[in-house]
């Protein structure tokens, strides 16, 4: 993997657009943004923070003839390459910070628990492809421990690894605020969509609470929307303390929740609280969330997956990431849901995700998004 650094003028200079290189005929290129607070070893991935953020971009490639809602992906790292600061910010305005940029919006992503540097980069890329949206995602890559080829068992949940990583998700807040206002120099804050999941909902929620400076920024211009996906956070913390701290930061609060998140549910018996993450046969007000349960929707799972696995993975919820991208981050109506029958809502007011395979054309036709 080719390392490269912008650091002077005959540097490789930042793309203005999602670069990607000449595809080959059964492959197709994909382009992530990253900010990590990761430091390196001789260019090699380490659990320690840096002494300052890293920005970049990464490229992978994937199969052409790939189904993004339900097949598997087959993703190659391709490429990833270093910038400054100045040529991150310069790039990503391009792209998604002014009128006549080609996207109205980026979303900054928050990872969970036991993921590497270079999972991070991916587990972006293979949402961002099932998503069906060109718009620009933003990895915030945190020092968490790497599960390095296969996902943290679900027995060790809470173990000392997983510990760990709660641990090291406190100590990020810095670091994710850092890389907020980053991203708020590149582009207005209307325009940017922060998505935390499962663990990144602890550093997300926390650090969008107690950031003084943060917060008196996102007070004058909200962001456009917020959302916390399987949040592993406490659930009577999330709607008593968190909600109520990061509504007023945002013009749309959501969170989506499932009733077959096995590792939420290990998390739970582990610790003896619901997660916020979790469908609650109980649901308390919701008046201030946005709540859209994901249970029955479409996932990329195959046979094995569905049977055994956490249907935990953000980048295999295909229902949520085009309801994220589509409905939420394209700013349409909550009923918009309705006319393309990705969801039905039920008498608390709870939109239930289907297993209808959603149609962009279809969703563009019955419900177009705002003007910019």
């Amino acid at each position: 993997m080719a390392i490269l650094i912008a650091m002077t003028a005959c540097a490789r200079a930042a793309p203005t657009t999602a670069p990607a290189p000449p595809s080959l005929s059964d492959r197709l290129a994909d382009t992530v943004w990253y900010i990590s607070a990761r430091a390196r070893d001789a260019g090699h991935d380490t659990r320690r923070f840096a002494d300052s953020l890293e920005f970049g971009y990464a490229i992978h490639s994937y199969r052409r003839r790939a189904d993004a809602l339900a097949g598997a992906l087959s993703m190659t790292l391709d490429d990833s390459v270093q910038l400054t600061r100045e040529a991150f910010v310069q790039a990503l305005h391009g792209v998604a910070g002014t009128d006549g940029a080609p996207e109205t919006f980026a979303l900054l992503y928050v990872h969970g628990y036991g993921t590497a540097l270079h999972e991070c980069w991916q587990h972006a890329s293979e949402s961002r492809i099932r998503s069906r949206s060109g718009v620009p995602w933003v990895a915030f890559c945190w020092p968490s421990g790497g599960s390095g080829v296969a996902p943290p068992r679900r027995g060790a949940i809470l173990d000392a690894g997983y510990r760990s990583d709660s641990a090291v998700a406190w100590a990020s807040r810095p670091a994710f605020v850092r890389s907020a206002e980053v991203m708020l120099d590149a582009l207005p804050a209307s325009r940017l969509l922060l998505v935390a999941h499962s663990m990144g909902a602890q550093i997300l929620g926390s650090a969008l609470s107690d950031s003084s400076a943060l917060r008196t920024r996102l007070l004058e211009q909200p962001v456009r929307a917020i959302s916390f996906v399987s949040a592993d956070v406490e659930a009577n913390r999330f709607l008593d303390s968190i909600a109520p701290a990061v509504r007023p930061l945002a013009s749309r609060l959501v969170a989506y929740v499932s009733g077959r998140d096995r590792m939420l549910a290990l998390s739970r018996r582990r610790s003896g609280g619901a997660r916020a993450g979790q469908r609650s046969r109980t649901p308390r007000a919701f008046e201030t969330v946005e709540t859209v349960d994901a249970t029955n929707g479409i996932a990329a799972e195959n046979r094995l997956q569905h049977l055994v696995g956490t249907h935990h993975a953000l980048r295999r919820a295909s229902s949520i990431l085009f309801d994220l991208l589509h409905v939420v981050g394209a700013r349409r109506a909550p009923a918009c849901r309705l006319g393309v029958e990705t969801a039905t809502q039920d008498a608390f007011g709870i939109w239930k995700l289907t297993s209808i395979r959603p149609d962009t054309i279809r969703l563009a036709e019955r419900c177009p998004s705002p003007p910019r």
